[in-house]
């Protein structure tokens, strides 16, 4: 059952491939990241848009609505399936459970820290809006108008 070897000429495909290479005009140069175009997910969108708290906000509590990781997902299959499926669980319990537990702590401080950076925003928001006000009523009050 000794078949024989398609002979290859490598050197024919390399030919062609540099003839393709010149007929489409490539050059030698080195690529950096910005070349690479890279399609951006729901999140990396916001990133072209101003701040606003609001979607600060919302992202955060979606974050806390997420944040803990389901250890084990229910199982299907046929009986036969399940039963496998259980036994191999029970296996690496004592190796994965532990992983969970720490990732849920991770999401957990990550969850309470943009809480805490929310919070500052909103504290500095908060003083820049009474420090304007204030600024207003010194010079409504200096031209004699009042700030009703």
């Amino acid at each position: 059952m000794a078949e024989e070897m398609e002979k290859i000429d490598i050197d024919a495909i390399m030919a062609d491939i540099r003839r393709n290479i010149k007929e489409r005009g490539y050059e030698k140069t080195a690529l950096t990241f910005a070349d690479v175009h890279v399609q951006a997910g729901e999140g990396l969108e916001l990133l072209e848009e101003r701040f606003q708290s609001k979607e600060l906000k919302k992202w955060i509590v979606k974050m806390d609505e997420t944040k803990n990781v389901a250890c084990w997902r229910p199982l299907r299959g046929n009986p036969l399936e399940v039963f496998l499926k259980k036994v191999v669980r029970r296996c690496v319990k004592f190796y994965v459970e532990p992983i969970v537990a720490d990732q849920d702590r991770y999401n957990h401080y990550t969850v309470c820290a943009m809480a805490q950076v929310f919070s500052k925003l909103a504290d500095s928001q908060d003083a820049k809006i009474r420090k304007l006000e204030e600024q207003v009523e010194r010079l409504s009050k200096a031209l004699g108008r009042s700030t009703d």
